[in-house]
């Protein structure tokens, strides 16, 4: 989908940026079941855009462990074997600078607390499940995806 948003007319290309932060939020949260048909675009009047975001799952809480995106030329990645070099890899692939890749990190660190609240004080869900999730996306941010900002500052 990258590939299409960079070369097709009418795509801007903050469109993969946009793609980018979403992947990483499924995966952050679990959702091993992303795959192409979970990412649509309409036709506007300004060109090709993203649709809003759907089917978003966290599977893996349902042991449905093994990502169906190949991430960074990996397929059938094990979702707790994803490391920093497969999503700085990916955002490389998507055609954005360490700059852009940090930025999307940050943008998700920002909404962290708040995405957790969300999810605990949603009116369903048993809180066991909520708080696993919570576990989940807390154990993922700090053991991969807060990597992504000390990796970059290294290299520059």
């Amino acid at each position: 989908m990258a590939d299409f948003i960079l070369t097709t007319d009418g795509c801007l290309p903050t469109q993969a940026y946009l793609l980018y932060r979403r992947i990483l939020a499924g995966l952050l949260l679990g959702n091993t079941d992303m795959h192409l048909k979970n990412f649509a675009m309409f036709h506007t009047d300004a060109g090709l855009r993203l649709t809003p975001s759907y089917d978003q799952v966290a599977a893996s809480l349902y042991n449905y462990k093994t990502l169906a995106l190949k991430i960074a030329g990996s397929k059938d990645q094990p979702i707790g074997d994803l490391k920093l070099r497969h999503l700085m890899r990916l955002g490389k692939e998507f055609g954005l600078s360490p700059a852009a890749i940090n930025m999307a990190a940050q943008g998700i660190e920002k909404q962290i607390e708040a995405a957790k609240d969300a999810i605990q004080n949603a009116p369903f869900g048993e809180s066991g499940f909520k708080d696993n999730l919570i576990k989940l996306i807390g154990k993922r941010w700090n053991g991969t995806f807060a990597l992504i900002g000390n990796a970059l500052s290294k290299k520059q």
